[in-house]
């Protein structure tokens, strides 16, 4: 009796064993939180045409978003490009070969436009989606950052004026 007693309880364990093992199989590791992720500023304008002594220029310094802000999860958390939309003249294949020839790039979640891209792309307006990740779990971040090139930094005065033509000199003038 105790011989079958002792069996008994040898099969249990391992079959209570086996099952609780196996359910562990599938269980996600971590977590990703991101419904509040976002950019502060969520903009950054880049120029076509800027001085020659520009750090852009002469050292090959792009312009740089800052870090995002609201993902918290297990690290490492990975970033990666996931769609691009143009508007207002832009041109997203454009865009997205750009970031194949890794002039714009992403390092963490920092969004870097080398003037290299800014001089190639169409003068518009782009909208960046991100895909954020860790090892079981990712979330789709949609339109989370823009970057907007422009012809040149100095405004609407790149045809030599200063934007005074329409004041009267005349009545400023005293007597």
């Amino acid at each position: 009796m105790k011989r079958l007693y002792s069996k008994i309880s040898f099969v249990a364990i391992t079959l209570i064993s086996l099952i609780s093992l196996s359910s562990c199989h599938n269980m996600p590791v971590g977590y990703l939180k991101a419904e509040n992720a976002g950019y502060e500023p969520d903009t950054l304008v880049v120029y076509q045409e800027v001085d020659e002594y520009a750090p852009q220029v002469t050292d090959n310094s792009p312009w740089t978003s800052y870090a995002i802000q609201g993902v918290a999860g297990t690290v490492p958390i990975t970033y990666e490009f996931y769609d691009v939309e143009a508007t207002e003249g832009g041109d997203a294949a454009a865009f997205r070969q750009a970031i194949q020839e890794g002039t714009i790039r992403l390092q963490g979640s920092l969004i870097q436009v080398f003037y290299a891209a800014s001089k190639n792309l169409p003068v518009g307006r782009y909208s960046i989606s991100l895909k954020v990740q860790n090892e079981d779990h990712s979330a789709l971040l949609p339109h989370i950052f823009t970057v907007i090139i422009k012809k040149n930094e100095f405004g609407d005065w790149d045809n030599g004026s200063y934007g005074d033509e329409d004041i009267d000199y005349t009545s400023l003038r005293t007597k």
